[in-house]
């Protein structure tokens, strides 16, 4: 497992330090469980795809969200396979641990608003591996409008470009692409909703926008220069 930490000057007014747990799709976790116990953090974000099925049949997802809220708060955005999975009962299992699952919502923490913009895709707008359904974009307006610092989990990093980075949002979290499943020369080779050597796939970009490679692979083909990726994302005032 790949630990990366990165450092983000903005306007915050209080420091803080958080974990990124992208893409879990019930892998084994006592690593990542592990690292969270060891480092100090205020809060954890899951932007999207802790589950790969009904939440009873993710055990070592269930392991984790019990843990995990033992060790700081831990927040939730509705990736595309909560949307395919019994989403209502599962997230209610998910709340009933005590993750604050955020779904097209906010929530403040402490000085900060933390937000999910949830997946767009339904029963009938499955999209494809070009295209993903668009999210709800009056929850993006109604947040840009909110005067706090502000961090979004959007699950789906191809949703940055057209619908999120003009609007003042300070931080965004996504995950979704897998690093691009295979990576090389520093580029991944293939990501669902932007296709074949997609832009977005892990890093830092504009100072705000930051991309986990997800813990999991659930693609056909395995990933290749591409390790799990679990981050650490400190805030500091500029």
């Amino acid at each position: 497992m790949l630990v990366t930490n990165y450092e983000i000057k903005c306007n915050i007014g209080m420091p803080c330090r958080f974990a990124v747990v992208a893409d879990l799709h019930n892998a084994e976790c006592n690593e990542i469980l592990t690292s969270l116990k060891t480092e100090k953090v205020d809060f954890i974000l899951i932007p999207g795809d802790l589950l790969n099925s009904e939440i009873e049949k993710c055990p070592n997802s269930e392991k984790f969200i019990r843990e995990a809220v033992k060790i700081c708060p831990v927040f939730m955005s509705i990736g595309n396979h909560e949307r395919n999975f019994s989403r209502e009962s599962s997230i209610k299992a998910i709340e009933a641990y005590g993750v604050i699952v955020l779904d097209n919502a906010y929530c403040k923490h402490r000085n900060i608003i933390i937000a999910g913009l949830s997946s767009g895709f339904s029963d009938d707008n499955q999209g494809h591996f070009k295209r993903t359904p668009p999210p709800s974009t009056t929850f993006i307006e109604n947040l840009a409008n909110q005067s706090e610092f502000k961090i979004l989990m959007s699950h789906h990093p191809e949703y940055y470009e057209q619908y999120i980075k003009e609007k003042n949002i300070d931080i965004i979290v996504s995950g979704h692409a897998h690093g691009g499943q295979i990576r090389f020369f520093g580029r991944g080779l293939f990501a669902p909703g932007q296709s074949f050597f997609p832009k977005y796939t892990q890093g830092v970009w504009d100072n705000r926008f930051i991309i986990s490679r997800g813990l999991a692979n659930t693609a056909f083909f395995p990933r290749i220069n591409n390790k799990i990726e679990l981050l650490y994302v400190n805030l500091s005032q500029n």
